[in-house]
């Protein structure tokens, strides 16, 4: 029996999903499971190739936001694939939806630790722009007053 090949989008990557005509919940062989696998581990590899270059890419706490958004979010490339679980075989999906469960936390992780350098980051530019310089004389205040009558001629 051929398999046919679905592919489900995700913006410049694609997840290839094995399935036998005419009942996609049928039982798969051992060779179609293994390639299967091996697709989603090419594709989980070209995500992580992916998120890697976007995180370097952000410089800022707002672009950062929007990666995590991007990868993230309820419409995000990661949900995506998560939703895309379900069209695959019942022998695939625990396998697939933990390598893909295990992209989503080290997405995650890599996100909170670019963030931590962002923050570092600016918090240290901030400190170099309000350095004061403490050998800098400080303002001296006068001593005493003027003379009231002094005061009462100057009005």
């Amino acid at each position: 029996m051929e398999a046919l090949s679905f592919g489900i989008r995700l913006g410049r990557q694609s997840l290839a999903v094995l399935a036998r005509p005419g009942c996609p919940k049928q039982r798969m062989e051992g060779e179609e499971l293994a390639e299967t696998l091996e697709s989603l581990q090419v594709e989980v590899s070209k995500l992580r190739e992916a998120y890697t270059e976007d995180l370097e890419a952000a410089t800022t706490p707002a672009a950062l936001e929007e990666v995590r958004v991007q990868w993230l979010g309820r419409k995000g490339k990661i949900t995506q694939l998560l939703r895309s679980v379900g069209t695959l075989t019942p022998e695939l999906r625990p396998a697939a939806g933990q390598q893909i469960n295990t992209l989503r936390e080290a997405i995650e992780a890599a996100i909170s630790v670019r963030a931590a350098e962002l923050r570092a980051k600016e918090q240290e530019s901030r400190i170099r722009e309000e350095r004061l310089d403490l050998t800098l004389p400080g303002r001296r205040t006068p001593l005493g007053h003027l003379h009231p009558i002094t005061l009462v001629l100057q009005d």
